[in-house]
């Protein structure tokens, strides 16, 4: 006997649950867009990509006003042998004593024309000194015996105000002309006196002038394997080994690495000199071994290298590159000068992971430490100490996130996207905003997050499993309707903190799936 078919109706789909990491894996300007890795970000701005969540920066205050009005355009650290560090800022056409926070006294004001200083310290047998050139006034030295006073340089065919650069290496001052190929080095061990003159018009192949030198090590110290390096403006290096220019230096090579960005364009990492460039930032170490049309495959900068390149091409000009590492929070700073004595925003690696962020609202002429604590220069007469508590000069931090597009599981299926939920520990209840895109659109979030207070546990009191121990004191996990159809997904997410701190550790999302076409 024959059986009635049956026929079974479709089936039904279902609403499944996918998870969104935080992006830790930092910004990324180099993948496209369909083949980013879902841990990373289209944008992530004050807020820094840790090992395994994200965080709100810390703010920044006033530490130190009294320098004038005008910009302060330099920063500058004594390191004491005593421990005993001193920072000096200058600005408004003289050199204040900014150590002390509140008002900066005056320390030096005598014929100064220009407060773009470069210096570095030089530690002689019996002292530590600060030696610093602006290329228009006499070189100045300090040291805490003599406070700051002119520094004596001086040689047949230079005029020391013209000095513009310098560095310390084994046991020598180096220093370089402004607007020449002449380097310059003083007697072993000297800060001052007479100068022998080291031409390299014929070694550099692309003309241009000096700009900088520095010191580049094979390990992470200082020794006889170091190397000195010289930088042209039109973007060579010229590496030396030897100690002593008048019997054993010798030429290692001469390398490509791009248009060096000012002449604060060196930074010393671990051994490594990394150089500021049109072209991204570059190590020396590595440049030693690739060629200059390989650089965009090692530069430091290449998963942010287009940001970085665009940057460098609409800012190459102003005064206010600089790199500089502050190992306590794990920060690779460069500052990127937008508008001279206005505006200043900072790309940031994560020395340990070299995931990267930016950061805004830190309009930073100048950098530097002091007793291992961050400080910078601002644009009207005053030094701020960042990395402190959770708001800016007082005021409010406002921070964006958009993660990577994700597929949720399903590269080529349609879906309903149904509800979003962040995973956000905060210490307070920050003003959040956040939307969900779909297929490569850049709306702007507009939904609103609320905060429940999350159970603090309390010793012999708290339910396994279930109360907070310690943490931030809120959980901000509550769901938000979405309601949107696409292929692939991006988390917006905008806010504003005042005195708040914020942890994201995810996101989580309801998604209904849909056909293949």
């Amino acid at each position: 006997m024959l059986q009635a078919m049956k026929t079974n109706p479709a089936r039904r789909q279902t609403a499944g649950g996918f998870s969104i990491p935080a992006p830790v894996g930092g910004l990324n300007a180099r993948d496209p867009l369909t083949s980013m890795k879902p841990e990373d970000a289209l944008i992530l701005d004050n807020v820094f990509p840790e090992a395994n969540y994200v965080a709100l920066r810390r703010g920044h205050s006033s530490h130190a006003t009294g320098l004038g009005s005008g910009v302060v355009e330099t920063l500058m650290t004594y390191h004491a042998p005593s421990g005993a560090e001193k920072l000096f800022g200058a600005a408004n056409n003289a050199i204040y004593d900014c150590t002390a926070g509140s008002t900066a006294t005056s320390s030096y004001s005598t014929s100064i024309t220009s407060n773009r200083w470069q210096w570095f310290d030089f530690s002689t047998t019996t002292r530590l000194f600060i030696l610093a050139f602006n290329g228009a006034d006499t070189p100045l030295k300090y040291d805490t015996t003599s406070a700051w006073t002119t520094n004596t340089i001086t040689a047949s065919g230079l005029t020391s105000s013209n000095i513009i650069n310098g560095c310390g290496h084994k046991e020598r001052v180096w220093l370089v002309e402004k607007n020449t190929m002449n380097a310059w080095y003083l007697a072993s061990q000297a800060i001052s006196g007479t100068a022998t003159k080291l031409p390299l018009q014929g070694v550099f192949n692309l003309g241009g002038s000096l700009v900088a030198c520095g010191t580049l090590s094979t390990d992470s110290g200082a020794g006889i394997d170091d190397f000195l390096v010289f930088v042209s403006s039109n973007g060579e290096a010229a590496v030396y080994s030897g100690t002593n220019p008048a019997t054993d230096f010798s030429l290692v090579g001469v390398f490509r690495i791009g248009e060096p960005l000012g002449y604060r364009c060196l930074s010393r990492f671990a051994g490594d000199l990394i150089v500021l460039t049109t072209g991204g930032v570059v190590s020396m170490k590595q440049m030693l071994n690739f060629d200059r049309a390989q650089q965009d495959l090692v530069a430091i900068t290449a998963k942010i290298q287009d940001k970085f390149n665009v940057d460098a091409r609409l800012y190459r000009d102003n005064f206010g590159w600089q790199a500089l590492i502050y190992p306590k929070a794990r920060y690779g700073i460069f500052n990127v000068p937008v508008s001279v004595g206005q505006t200043q925003r900072q790309w940031i690696q994560n020395t340990i992971t070299g995931r990267w962020c930016s950061f805004s609202a830190l309009n930073a002429n100048c950098w530097a430490l002091l007793d291992e604590q961050l400080y910078f220069g601002g644009n009207a007469g005053v030094v701020y100490k960042a990395d402190t508590g959770y708001q800016d000069a007082g005021g409010v931090i406002n921070w964006e996130i958009k993660t990577a597009f994700s597929y949720c599981g399903s590269r080529g299926r349609n879906k309903f996207f149904k509800m979003l939920r962040p995973l956000i520990l905060a210490s307070g209840v920050p003003d959040i905003s956040i939307g969900l895109n779909v297929d490569f659109d850049n709306e702007t979030p507009t939904g609103t997050l609320s905060a429940s207070a999350g159970t603090t546990g309390l010793w012999n009191s708290g339910l396994w499993n279930t109360a907070l121990w310690g943490g931030n004191g809120l959980r901000i996990q509550d769901w938000n309707t979405v309601g949107k159809i696409g292929y692939a997904a991006t988390v917006c997410l905008k806010g504003q903190s005042n005195g708040i701190s914020i942890q994201l550790n995810g996101f989580d999302v309801i998604a209904e799936p849909g056909g293949l076409i």
